[in-house]
């Protein structure tokens, strides 16, 4: 097609061009809307163009080519523009084996305001390529022979290039070429210096090619390439989530736990969440539902309940997928359950502090080990909400002397207990602990932590470095610890 323009469209459609030469589709100096309808449009689709054959001219092949070839003034523009190539399959073009001067291009633009879209183009030695600024006629360059725009740029986007040399070859057009949202044949991208995991058909030149596609089905049996445009890289991987929080985060058993959490998709691939869902101790996922309602949005608040299980210390975590099926990392938050007729602890002894134990939340502060010394007592009474009693503890070392003014819960479960309250440091109040001890007669465990309430900086761990959940490991050298499975009702 020669100078395509003027009011009406100007449509070139529904072919199938197999094994015609050097070129299945020219269109020269064209001068269109850039719309893929109405008037003043000039639009290829729905074609299929192939070929099968050997090339036995050593220039440049193209399936379909839009491009300035020796333009007359009184009837053409000067520069191509405007032309919308969607649609399409295209396959087969190579150059020469022996003694070339060119290159089999799938798809060649050059001009301005052009689209290259929904096309599939494989088994060719470059897939499309975008140009401007060359010389025509001049050969073995990487650029198409025959056209001489003096400048290129085209949106490829939601194309699918498997099977070519160069997926993409942006050859003198215009910078940072927006070839986003298309499928490379592999999950991992185009290889590509800035993809270094990349290994789906190349990008060479100045090319904006992320996100991708993270999959290369055609959701149409009709000509040319319709993919899920939802599912894109970073590929497999589903929402982030935050913000987990289960109210309240201590709590009896058989109380009702509130969870809530956000899920977002917005870094992930940017669908829509499709589903949540919470688990307690890596049991089976509980769906959760989305706070406004419906998971039809990027970013999703997600909310549910249930009933606080057995006493003990328990796990909750919550996680994402997106619409297409990828799931996130769970993020888990600790939940306490704690039950007033579940026993008591009482008992104290010695230990050995070890090195780093004492001001762990500061480097700087002498490090100070040896005996250690306490007490413990915890229990719940009638018509008291929180367990009663007292904790004591001593390191001589480092004159650090600390005792509880209160108690907010007491948890048993088998043959361990924890206790977590507030209470003063030398006399200076602002302090809460948490101490978990093990029952194992003679060969009893315990782990102390004190910290600053409002800063939560660490003040003391004798398991320097371990997380909060981990179980005692100090043995306990004198002394003795006992976890009461009994109700005390005094």
């Amino acid at each position: 097609m020669l100078g395509a323009q003027g009011l009406g469209s100007n449509l070139v459609d529904g072919n199938t061009v197999t094994d015609n030469g050097r070129f299945g589709i020219e269109i020269k100096n064209p001068s269109g809307t850039g719309a893929t309808s109405g008037p003043g449009s000039v639009v290829v689709s729905n074609n299929a163009v192939s070929r099968s054959l050997a090339a036995v001219d050593a220039r440049d092949y193209a399936g379909i080519a839009v491009f300035r070839r020796s333009p007359d003034p009184l009837l053409n523009v000067d520069q191509p523009s405007g032309v919308a190539i969607t649609d399409n399959e295209v396959s087969g073009y190579h150059r020469k084996l022996v003694g070339s001067t060119g290159d089999g291009l799938g798809i060649v633009v050059e001009g301005t305001n052009n689209t290259v879209t929904n096309n599939t183009v494989s088994g060719s030695d470059v897939g499309i390529q975008v140009q401007g600024g060359n010389t025509a006629n001049t050969q073995s360059t990487d650029y198409f022979d025959r056209g001489d725009a003096a400048t290129g740029s085209a949106l490829v986007n939601r194309n699918s290039l498997t099977g070519n040399g160069v997926g993409l070859r942006n050859t003198g057009g215009a910078a940072n070429l927006d070839a986003t949202r298309n499928w490379w044949g592999n999950a991992s991208g185009p290889a590509n210096a800035a993809n270094p995991s990349g290994t789906g058909n190349s990008v060479v030149g100045s090319v904006v090619f992320s996100p991708w596609l993270c999959d290369g089905t055609d959701t149409s049996a009709a000509r040319g390439f319709q993919p899920n445009v939802s599912n894109t890289s970073p590929c497999g991987v589903g929402p982030i989530t935050s913000n987990v929080t289960v109210s309240p985060a201590i709590i009896a058993s058989g109380a009702m736990v509130v969870v809530t959490a956000t899920e977002d998709e917005t870094t992930t691939g940017g669908s829509n969440i499709a589903s949540a869902s919470y688990s307690i101790d890596g049991g089976a996922p509980v769906a959760l539902s989305a706070a406004d309602g419906a998971f039809d949005e990027v970013v999703e608040g997600v909310t549910g309940s249930f009933a606080a299980p057995a006493a003990g210390f328990h796990t909750v975590c919550v996680s994402g997928v997106d619409q297409p099926g990828n799931s996130g990392a769970p993020v888990c938050v600790a939940l306490v359950v704690f039950d007033r007729e579940g026993g008591f602890v009482t008992g104290g002894g010695s230990f050995d502090s070890p090195s780093g134990a004492y001001t762990p939340g500061n480097s700087s502060d002498p490090n100070f080990a040896g005996k250690a010394e306490f007490q413990i007592e915890a229990k719940y009474k009638k018509n008291k909400a929180a367990p009663q009693g007292e904790f004591q503890f001593k390191l001589k070392s480092a004159n650090l002397n600390f005792k509880s003014t209160s108690e907010d819960v007491l948890v048993v479960s088998g043959n361990l207990a924890q206790v977590r309250g507030q209470g003063k440091v030398n006399g200076a109040g602002g302090y809460s602990y948490l101490v978990t001890v093990v029952d194992n007669d003679k060969h009893d465990l315990v782990r102390i932590q004190i910290w600053n309430t409002a800063t939560n900086v660490v003040l003391y761990d004798s398991q320097p470095g371990a997380p909060d959940s981990a179980a005692p490991t100090t043995p306990v050298n004198d002394g003795n610890l006992k976890v009461h499975h009994e109700h005390s009702d005094d």
